[in-house]
């Protein structure tokens, strides 16, 4: 016979786990993007945002009733620029509970595993010359 009331324990427990999970997430987001307009004297914002997957090829156009495949992408934009264009930077993929979570930009796909993997991750990412060359851009923009 299954045993519920474990279940709805076990449940509770995972729920409480998720919290503080995405909390830690949140606070490593928080400084990662309060360090970069610091440095950058207010000209970078990153975010986290849906996009729509761009269809190419012979089946591009839309057709009725199809709906659209989205992700998540890590976006930088210039707070400070008139014309508010955005640059996607990576894209981010996370789990149900929070860890694993993925930054995946070119041919790199790092998985985190924790806030120590996900902090490297983040440095990784801006180390990279093309993720270097979209923040510059944006912030050269007036």
């Amino acid at each position: 016979m299954p045993d519920y009331r474990k279940a709805l324990r076990d449940g509770l427990k995972s729920a409480e786990d998720l919290a503080r999970v995405k909390s830690e997430i949140a606070q490593i987001w928080k400084n990662f993007v309060k360090e970069l307009s610091e440095e950058t004297d207010g000209r970078i914002n990153i975010n986290i945002k849906k996009e729509i997957e761009q269809e190419t090829g012979l089946f591009a156009a839309p057709l009725l009733g199809r709906q659209h495949r989205t992700y998540l992408a890590i976006v930088a934009e210039n707070p400070k620029s008139k014309n508010k264009l955005e640059k996607e930077l990576a894209r981010w993929e996370q789990e149900r509970t929070g860890y694993p979570c993925r930054i995946i930009f070119g041919d790199v796909q790092l998985r985190c595993d924790d806030a120590g993997a996900l902090e490297s991750a983040l440095v990784q990412l801006l180390r990279d010359p093309i993720v270097g060359e979209k923040l510059h851009a944006l912030m050269k923009q007036e």
